[in-house]
Formats: structure tokens, sequence, C-alpha cells
């Protein structure tokens, strides 16, 4: 037998609040409607950033993000963090847990609670 190979673009997942939306295709073929197959599909949404918070004695801002990521250990705080120049001279950025992204200030920090820091990790995935 022959095989047949079938190409499915996926339309965009319109939910936008849930972290994850499933859904069930059926594939048939044309000539056959009784000739189908049934694809479960997972819609995963990319992590948000839930929260950005200094550590008690300021040497740290820890990010939190609202689910888990595929990211881990230490990280290119350059890849990630955005205007780099606020959190100072060599910052060493460290995934300190799958959701929790832990940016050691460097020297010459000028951020301060209240300043804007942009998490901008384009290859970050649930």
């Amino acid at each position: 037998a022959d095989g047949i190979t079938v190409v499915v673009t996926l339309p965009a997942s319109t939910d936008e609040g849930s972290t994850e939306v499933g859904a069930r295709l059926r594939v048939m073929l044309a000539a056959d409607a009784t000739q189908a197959v049934y694809v479960t599909v997972t819609y995963h949404r990319a992590p948000r950033l839930s929260s950005a918070t200094f550590n008690a004695i300021g040497s740290q801002i820890i990010l939190v993000f609202d689910q888990m990521t595929s990211a881990s250990g230490a990280v290119p705080c350059a890849e990630n963090i955005a205007p780099l120049s606020a959190v100072g001279v060599d910052p060493a950025c460290t995934w300190t847990a799958q959701h929790t992204l832990a940016v050691s200030l460097g020297s010459g920090a000028t951020i301060v609670p209240g300043s804007l820091l942009g998490f901008v990790g384009s290859s970050l995935s649930s």
C-alpha cells in the first residue's frame, strides 16, 4: 500500500486566557468519509510575566512567570533583558525554577523600584 502524506495547517488559537487549549481534528478522505483519523491537538500559550520583585537586599530582580517554561540554568542576560544597561555591567541571569528567572545585578545598575524592565526572551516556551 502506498503511503499518503497529509499536511494540516492549524488555525491560531483564539483563547488567550488559558495556558492550554485542546482541539480534536478529524481528517478524512474526500472520496470516502468513512476513512478518517482523529487527532487531538493542544495549544500552549506562551508564558507571561506575572511579577517582578527585588530580593530582600536589592541585589537581584526575581521574575516569575504564570506557568512552567522550557528554560533552565544560566542564560545570557543580553538575550533576555532590555535595557541591559539598567541591570549594570556583567549581570547574571539564572533560571532558579522553571517559572522563575533571577537577574543578579551587575556593578553600576541603575534600576530602582518602579523602573521599566523588559523581558525579551524570544525562545521561551511552555
